[in-house]
């Protein structure tokens, strides 16, 4: 997925789990500070342009931000500014 490091992914599993498709995945490691890889395996029909949720609700799963935070081992309010660092910008101009 295209969130790695600098995004605030850990580089040291346990690094937690995503939901594609309402199915949950198990995140492998961090591949780059821009890139990070998920275990597809049991998700055949997930591969690229698939949505990704790593916090949020996907199809009845949900992964709150603590959820996250725990999995990267870093209190929420630092993991906050990382997420919104993240989040496209859409100007409303």
């Amino acid at each position: 997925m295209p969130i790695g490091f600098g995004d605030g992914m850990n580089h040291v599993p346990p690094l937690g789990r995503v939901l594609i498709g309402g199915h949950e995945a198990t995140i492998m490691g961090r591949r780059s500070l821009q890139h990070t890889v998920i275990d597809l395996s049991a998700l055949p029909e997930a591969g690229v342009g698939s949505v990704v949720t790593f916090v949020g609700e996907d199809g009845g799963g949900f992964i709150g931000i603590d959820e996250l935070a725990d999995a990267v081992r870093i209190p929420v309010m630092e993991l906050l500014p990382r997420v919104v660092r993240m989040l496209p910008q859409i100007s409303r101009t």
